[in-house]
């Protein structure tokens, strides 16, 4: 079992401004992000825990409090089996058959272009492709053996 108040007592002498968020992840019963620290060695990479924690705490509305409240209850959603998607309903959206090169297709590719500059573009990225034998990440490995692009140069 760690000691939280030597662990305390080395924070307060190394770096008293994290006290406040260790103690409120001690209070949110957090104890676990603590629990192989020695007190004589903490360093960098602990000071850096509690710098995200604070940054969190700061960024997330109603702080660790909420966000730890709010993970508990989708926890416990989940083992309960609840469906988020409850009441929702999946529709295709309208749209345009657009045929390449026509006068519609130019038109919407002008248009498309003029406001391309103050678009934004999110890729959700499918982490490592360890499983596949795969070093980097998934977008990065070749999706067609004409040229071996990967799927990010495709999409870009």
């Amino acid at each position: 079992m760690p000691n939280f108040f030597a662990i305390r007592q080395a924070l307060l002498d190394s770096a008293p401004n994290n006290l406040e968020i260790f103690d409120l992840a001690l209070e949110m019963g957090q104890e676990h992000l603590f629990e192989n620290w020695i007190p004589v060695q903490i360093g960098a990479s602990h000071l850096k825990l509690l710098n995200q924690l604070s940054d969190c705490n700061s960024q997330y509305l109603g702080g660790l409090k909420a966000y730890v409240s709010n993970a508990k209850r989708l926890l416990m959603a989940s083992k309960r089996g609840d469906n988020p998607y409850e009441g929702f309903i999946p529709k295709v959206p309208d749209g345009i058959d657009l045929r390449f090169g026509d006068s519609l297709f130019r038109q919407m590719e002008n248009l498309g272009l003029k406001r391309s500059s103050r678009t934004g573009f999110v890729l959700v990225a499918g982490g490592l492709g360890e499983r596949l034998g795969y070093s980097g990440i998934k977008i990065a490995l070749p999706s067609e053996t004409v040229t071996g692009k990967s799927f990010i140069q495709l999409y870009i």
